[in-house]
């Protein structure tokens, strides 16, 4: 089951359609909640509020409204404003952001003080395990926010250019849970033979960042914020390259980048990665190796056209 498919399930409520949504995107916007939906930002802040207004014990909630009307009525100035009145008011407003965190985290990026983003915290997680296998990823890294806001721009891009509504979008768990299916099909009996093969041969599956279809034609997908060097990139290339021989996929490898530059870069790697899979002479070459798969380089934004020929413009 794809991504959209997951969160328009007939069988989910709205503020439970919002969970989904929200991890299924990893960190998110209000934007992206907003396109996956189909609602607008204002529905989807409303429901994230109820949402966060699950967690904090009312007896904190009392007690800081109290502290703000005191201090509103007593003082003009907050220096002004005793210690220990200062202190209890920010001791008890910490204990309400975290309980709400449980739910719903909002995370501010650095340097991006006014971008809110949004991700599930372990309460919410542990809801989701009642009706979504997904829930079992845990907690997202914030560390990860910029490669989760690209992914998502993309995937934003598709949805508001497909003409049809045939998009499918399958994250990195269920790309990954798909590649490990096919090589169990293949290597079934061998795997059976040889548990530590079986072992090896898992670890060495890539993990794509998403698996697109649009008009029956599939694509693996990668975002790259550029934060990643040469060799993890060499790296991540060999996978797919050894992966999707091992299944026969014949579906093209799409790379978009941040920037040209980065773009640039990228293709460099993969002509010069694909010199140790060609060349003759190698006395080592893989017998498993038959093909190199297609892989087509953009800058953020410029991959559109690719997904949908027919599209003049976005």
């Amino acid at each position: 089951m794809g991504l959209l498919e997951r969160i328009h399930h007939p069988d989910l409520k709205a503020d439970q359609r919002l969970l989904v949504a929200i991890d299924e995107l990893g960190i998110s916007t209000r934007q992206h909640l907003s396109t996956v939906l189909g609602w607008t930002e204002n529905s989807v802040q409303t429901y994230i509020h109820r949402w966060r207004q699950k967690g904090p014990d009312q007896e904190d909630v009392k007690r800081l409204n109290e502290l703000k009307k005191t201090i509103h009525q007593a003082w003009e100035r907050k220096s002004d404003v005793p210690l220990h009145i200062r202190k209890e008011y920010h001791e008890i407003y910490d204990r309400i952001q975290m309980s709400r965190n449980q739910w719903i985290e909002i995370y501010y990026p650095p340097k991006h003080a006014k971008l809110s983003c949004y991700k599930l915290g372990p309460r919410a997680l542990e809801y989701l395990q009642g009706f979504s296998s997904n829930g079992k990823i845990g907690v997202r890294s914030n560390l990860q926010w910029g490669h989760y806001l690209g992914l998502n721009d993309i995937l934003i891009r598709l949805i508001k250019a497909d003409p049809n509504g045939n998009l499918e979008w399958y994250g990195t768990q269920e790309a990954t849970e798909y590649l490990f299916r096919q090589m169990e099909f293949v290597f079934r009996e061998e795997w059976a033979n040889d548990p530590k093969k079986a072992r090896s041969d898992r670890r060495q599956i890539i993990r794509p960042d998403a698996y697109v279809s649009i008009d029956d034609r599939y694509y693996w997908v990668e975002f790259d914020n550029g934060s990643e060097g040469t060799r993890k990139i060499e790296e991540k290339m060999t996978e797919y390259i050894v992966t999707l021989n091992r299944i026969d996929n014949d579906d093209p490898v799409v790379w978009i980048a941040r920037d040209e530059k980065r773009r640039d870069e990228l293709r460099d790697i993969w002509e010069y990665k694909k010199l140790d899979f060609t060349l003759d002479e190698r006395d080592d070459q893989d017998e498993e190796i038959s093909k190199i798969p297609d892989m087509h380089f953009f800058k953020a934004g410029d991959e559109v056209e690719f997904f949908i020929p027919s599209l003049v413009s976005v």
